[in-house]
């Protein structure tokens, strides 16, 4: 979820993304790549289609970019591609689920997966969306690098909870796709919560990473213990991977021990943030014990330059 907000994920995933654009816009492009979901599910189990171009942060020029189709358990899935941009000037790519003559399965439902209501399960989803956003970087990357030449810098990707997969996938793909820019590529996981790990025995999890058509030799990534867990998969087998507070780095550092989880957002070391907050209010000739609405202002700004610096 991202445009659309049906849990925490989207609030966060709006402010992770705002904030990197507010930081690199003039170093590095950030783009979004998101669902286009169909239905938003109400308590009472009822669908409503959802609108894009409506919410409380549009998106404009929406239009068709690609289509293209992706293998989701061994077959041929179609998948549409459609691109805007938000109000900041941060691209967005949707991906939908296009077949036909029905449509939307992977797709229907925002944020929930409950066959039940007509649409996918999470290990379905995931697949689909993390083959199908690999797919599209590829073809976004191949053109930039076409574009730039020289100047061409491989992209970091972010990927967010056990919903997207992308660092396993595109690891296990690396030794088929060596024209392209993703074997280059430094893939980043961010873990949000607990719920969304996604656990199962060893008997379920292995049945899922068959259904993904994983080679066998892939399986040692997602083992923890005597369960599967699908965020151990993609944090194991990331670049690098951050969690969304220093608490919460602290609680899940033991299930993957061999790897280097940052923390972010939430965490914050309020004594070290007052210091810095005050050298800058002296350096302004501010009072900084009783500073001003405008002294405030002005040492934000100071204090964002200093961060883009």
């Amino acid at each position: 979820e991202y445009s659309h907000v049906a849990g925490g994920l989207g609030r966060v995933g709006q402010f992770h993304v705002n904030a990197m654009h507010g930081l690199m816009k003039d170093r590095a492009q950030v783009v979004v790549i998101e669902p286009m979901y169909a239905f938003r599910l109400d308590a009472q189990g009822r669908q409503y289609p959802l609108d894009y171009q409506s919410v409380a942060a549009p998106l404009h020029g929406l239009k068709l970019y690609d289509t293209f189709t992706v293998k989701v358990s061994g077959r041929e899935v179609g998948a549409q591609v459609f691109e805007a941009q938000e109000e900041s000037g941060i691209p967005h790519y949707l991906i939908r689920h296009k077949s036909n003559p029905g449509a939307d399965y992977y797709t229907r439902l925002l944020y929930r997966y409950e066959p039940q209501h007509g649409g996918s399960s999470l290990e379905e989803f995931t697949e689909f969306f993390s083959r199908a956003s690999l797919k599209l970087i590829e073809k976004v990357e191949g053109e930039k690098r076409t574009r730039l030449g020289a100047e061409y810098l491989e992209p970091v990707i972010l990927s967010n909870d056990a919903q997207a997969s992308l660092p396993i996938f595109l690891r296990a793909a690396e030794s088929e796709i060596d024209d392209s820019p993703l074997p280059a590529a430094f893939p980043w996981h961010v873990t949000h919560t607990f719920l969304n790990r996604r656990n199962y025995s060893l008997v379920d999890g292995t049945r899922i990473l068959r259904g993904w058509q994983l080679p066998p030799g892939y399986d040692g990534y997602f083992h923890r213990g005597e369960l599967i867990d699908l965020t151990s998969g993609s944090i194991r087998s990331a670049w690098r991977a951050s969690g969304v507070s220093a608490v919460h780095v602290e609680r899940i550092r033991s299930m993957d021990p061999e790897q280097k989880i940052y923390a972010i957002t939430n965490g914050d070391n309020l004594e070290r943030s007052g210091r810095s907050f005050r050298t800058i209010l002296n350096g302004l000739r501010a009072d900084a014990d009783q500073p001003s609405p405008d002294d405030v202002r002005q040492a934000k700004r100071a204090a964002k330059a200093a961060l883009r610096d």
